[in-house]
């Protein structure tokens, strides 16, 4: 009876152990497949991330960075989406599957966000906090080279989207909107998306019924 229970405890152990190891390797291979979209990372890179780097599960409504703090994580989506909201409630930033939470205003400065982020949808997310960043920033020259290739990436993201505003019409506003971002234009309101879209409520709601 002894031997069985020892027996028994030793494949659980071992289980524990295949699970662990599954999930670190599952890890490596998403953080090198999340920096290609970017630059080819080298092994070694890779290898220096993973223990530094969270996967995190959150509910639809769950808060990521409140009003007035300051950003203490850095954040890829690897499914679901995101909101940064005003003060008047009004979306300053939308972010969905496969890319990161970055709000300029506040990374670059540690200043006091404006905004409030929020998820939108359920969403899951590898993480790291901003500290050890920095800190890997300094010591490694690639990691530098990344960090700068991730906030670049956001910079001409919102530029595009100034540009999407002010070159497309109306109506492509609404089906560029309803293609590239499906689930949140189930979840959103009215007002939200055509604030969004830098039109009326009444010339959205034309649009998405003609």
């Amino acid at each position: 009876m002894i031997f069985i229970l020892f027996v028994a405890t030793q494949i659980a152990i071992f289980d524990e152990y295949q699970h662990r190891m599954s999930a670190n390797l599952m890890t490596k291979e998403n953080i090198q497949r999340i920096l290609a979209n970017y630059k080819t990372p080298s092994i070694d890179l890779v290898d220096l991330l993973a223990p530094y780097i969270q996967f995190r599960q959150y509910k639809r409504k769950d808060v990521l960075l409140p009003y007035g703090s300051s950003t203490r994580t850095l954040r890829f989506i690897f499914q679901g989406n995101v909101v940064a909201f005003g003060s008047d409630k009004t979306i300053q930033s939308l972010w969905t599957k496969d890319e990161f939470i970055i709000f300029p205003d506040t990374i670059l400065t540690g200043a006091p966000s404006d905004v409030q982020i929020m998820c939108a949808t359920p969403t899951d997310t590898y993480e790291i906090d901003l500290r050890r960043l920095q800190h890997l920033r300094r010591r490694f020259r690639e990691v530098e080279v990344f960090c700068d290739l991730f906030l670049t990436h956001e910079l001409r993201r919102r530029s595009s989207y100034l540009n999407w505003l002010k070159c497309t019409s109306r109506a492509k506003r609404v089906e560029d909107f309803a293609q590239h971002y499906r689930e949140l234009n189930n979840v959103l309101t009215d007002q939200q998306k055509a604030e969004y879209m830098d039109m009326s409520l009444r010339w959205f709601q034309k649009l998405k019924n003609p």
